[in-house]
């Protein structure tokens, strides 16, 4: 398959940890059932100079070495403090067992508070069945393309 990508919107709060928190662990859980070879790893931009230079939409050395600063940890490891000092979290799933870049990204940005932001690319059926199951808008939310607004 190809690159899908799409929003959960939030009209009125900010996304909370806890939203966040149940959503990638839900994710992580649900794309592993269906792939056993995926792994998972939590990026945290924490330096305002990071994120401005990771929010580039060119990709040069400096984006390179912003991405590398990134603080690393996993699920179990996170905690409000953390998601409190993270001008940008996101959850990267990966399958490193296949050629093609078999990946998922879920991220919210401090600039962007009421966007939970989903991406995915090369997932097999199975996998992308997973993944669509969750652009489903709640009460107080709708689906967005996950693009910036302005």
């Amino acid at each position: 398959m190809g690159i899908c990508r799409f929003s959960i919107d939030n009209f009125l709060l900010p996304i909370s940890f806890e939203q966040f928190e149940e959503t990638a662990s839900i994710l992580d859980i649900s794309m592993n059932g269906v792939n056993p070879n995926t792994t998972s790893e939590l990026f945290l931009t924490t330096n305002k100079e990071d994120y401005e230079v990771c929010s580039l939409t060119i990709f040069d050395s400096r984006v390179e070495e912003a991405l590398n600063r990134r603080e690393r940890h996993s699920l179990e490891n996170f905690n409000k403090d953390l998601w409190k000092k993270s001008f940008e979290t996101e959850l990267i799933i990966k399958d490193n067992t296949i050629t093609d870049p078999y990946t998922v990204f879920l991220s919210v940005r401090r600039r962007e508070p009421r966007i939970m932001k989903f991406y995915a690319s090369s997932l097999d059926e199975r996998s992308q069945e997973v993944f669509d199951s969750f652009k489903k808008a709640r009460w107080f939310q709708r689906i967005g393309n996950s693009y910036s607004k302005p």
